[in-house]
């Protein structure tokens, strides 16, 4: 499956998504298919980085990450608009930019993924799913429904083994909490244990079982419907860190 992965980096940053793995991202992909074109497109603010040596290292680490994972970057410079009421925004759109990139490769692809959840994009995916091909979204927060709705599969990326990236914990799994029985004190999750082979949702890699809550996990609310929760493999409530 000849796949293309595009990366809207300010949509995601803004939405938990800044700080991830993207090699570990890309060897996802690649597990069922080859990555045949892989983008990051991000707005370039040289002034605030001349003036915020911590917004500047930040911004060049995610330069590096991306490019670990050997994505192409295109960098946009943001530009600075004075509005109606005389306040002062900058701005730097690179959805035109993805856009025309992925309908130049259209042709060569049978698969697009997006890192975005910005709602502007569905005509976009409805045109790639006319041509035949797989539209996979990757997102967390900030989904647009239409996007959601539109889209073949919508995939949460903290849950891809070796993707999320944390300074304090090393986590041996992330689970997301898909069901809750208060009467059994039991919350049913799902995680990937390994790279699937298949676009399949009953691939074996993604696993589901059935977790037993201690008084104090219970009480905790930590295992709510939906909640992705990072474990370091101990036991007890303080093992889970809610990360989405």
């Amino acid at each position: 499956m000849r796949t293309g992965i595009y990366i809207d980096f300010e949509n995601i940053a803004s939405n938990k998504l800044g700080a991830i793995d993207f090699a570990a991202l890309r060897r996802f992909y690649e597990s069922t298919g080859v990555v045949v074109q892989a983008h990051a497109y991000l707005a370039i603010d040289e002034q605030r980085e001349a003036e915020n040596s911590k917004y500047a290292g930040w911004r060049k680490n995610c330069r590096i990450r991306l490019e670990a994972g050997e994505f192409k970057l295109h960098q946009k410079s943001v530009k600075t608009y004075q509005t109606d009421s005389g306040e002062t925004t900058t701005k730097a759109n690179v959805d035109v930019d993805l856009t025309v990139d992925v309908m130049l490769h259209a042709e060569r692809l049978d698969r697009v993924v997006l890192l975005s959840g910005d709602g502007d994009f569905v005509r976009l995916v409805e045109v790639l799913q006319d041509k035949g091909i797989w539209v996979e979204v990757v997102a967390v927060a900030g989904l647009s429904g239409g996007l959601a709705r539109a889209c073949n599969r919508v995939t949460n990326p903290l849950l891809i083994p070796g993707v999320h990236y944390s300074n304090e914990h090393s986590y041996h799994r992330i689970i997301r909490v898909i069901a809750f029985d208060h009467h059994k004190r039991e919350a049913t999750v799902e995680y990937w244990d390994s790279f699937p082979k298949t676009l399949s949702v009953s691939d074996p890699a993604l696993k589901r079982e059935r977790l037993q809550l201690d008084p104090q996990m219970y009480e905790s609310q930590r295992f709510r419907p939906g909640s992705v929760i990072g474990w370091t493999g101990a036991a007890g409530l303080s093992a889970y860190h809610e990360i989405g």
